[in-house]
Parts: structure tokens; sequence; C-alpha cells
């Protein structure tokens, strides 16, 4: 371990840890504007956050390559040791072990905030795919769960044709 310099990849990891923390308090942003929109059903603001979502993933994607291939860099020089040790040989404070932690949350609040979010999107599509199929005048059938789990059908639906 001593031939490496531990504060040259300190310094290294630290400021793509930061980028990428940085990246995930903006992104977790992005989807609490989403959810919000997709309560206010704006359509528009859907797309836009939608973009600025990619592009933060986009960017997210280069720091975490990069933080990657600096780790794997040292565990084949040190194929022994794990990535919590590496991080506390590259800064014995535990500091930047510390922000690895934090940007591990960040990721876990993001993509729970995230699959939220998608379930509410689904949810709205088959709402609206209902409102359509009853406007067309098709028979819908509904399915549903009964008291011990059981599926059953429902009531046909009623088109406004036959109301």
């Amino acid at each position: 371990m001593n031939q490496f310099e531990p504060h040259q990849f300190r310094t290294a990891l630290a400021n793509l840890l930061s980028a990428q923390q940085g990246l995930l308090t903006t992104l977790d942003a992005r989807i609490q504007d989403e959810r919000t929109a997709l309560n206010n059903r704006q359509s528009e603001t859907l797309f836009k956050l939608a973009n600025e979502k990619q592009t933060l993933m986009t960017d997210l994607e280069k720091f975490l390559q990069q933080s990657k291939t600096v780790v794997e860099h040292l565990k084949k020089q040190m194929p022994e040791v794990s990535t919590r040790e590496i991080f506390e040989w590259c800064d014995p404070s535990g500091a930047l072990d510390q922000l690895r932690l934090e940007v591990m949350t960040l990721t876990d609040a993001c993509l729970s905030n995230n699959q939220h979010n998608g379930i509410q999107v689904r949810r709205q599509a088959h709402q609206v795919h209902r409102a359509l199929t009853t406007l067309r005048g098709e028979d819908t059938k509904m399915t549903g769960y009964g008291a011990k789990g059981e599926n059953f059908q429902g009531h046909e639906a009623r088109s406004l044709g036959k109301a």
C-alpha cells in the first residue's frame, strides 16, 4: 500500500464523489418537482423535467464511471483490500468514506422517489386509457382482487353510448 500516494487518490475520489453528490441532490429536486407536476397534471413541465433528469443521469454516469475506474485501479494494486478499506487508506479520517456513504444514500433516495413517480405515471396512463376506452364505446372488464387475494372479473363497464 505504501507505493502509492494516498492523498492523490483521496483528492481525485473526493472531487468525483462531491460532483456526484451535487448531481444527485439536483436530481432529487427534479424528481420532487416531477411529483408535483404529476399531481397537478402539468404535461409540459413533465417533459421538461424528463429532459433535465436525462441530462443529469448522463453526467452522473460519467462521474460514476470515473470513480469506478479509480477504485478498480487501486483494487488491482491491492486485491485483498475491500472498497471501504481503500477509502480508509486514502483518507484515514473517514471523511471520504462518509462522503461515499452519503452518495449511496442519495442514490437510494433518488431511485425510490423515481420509482414512486413511475408508479404514479403508470396509474395515470391506466386511468386515461380507461377513459378513452369508455369514450370510444369499447367494453372493458374490470379485474380485481377478492378478500382472500383471488382474482375476479368485475362488472362489465358500459360505454357512454350504451348507458
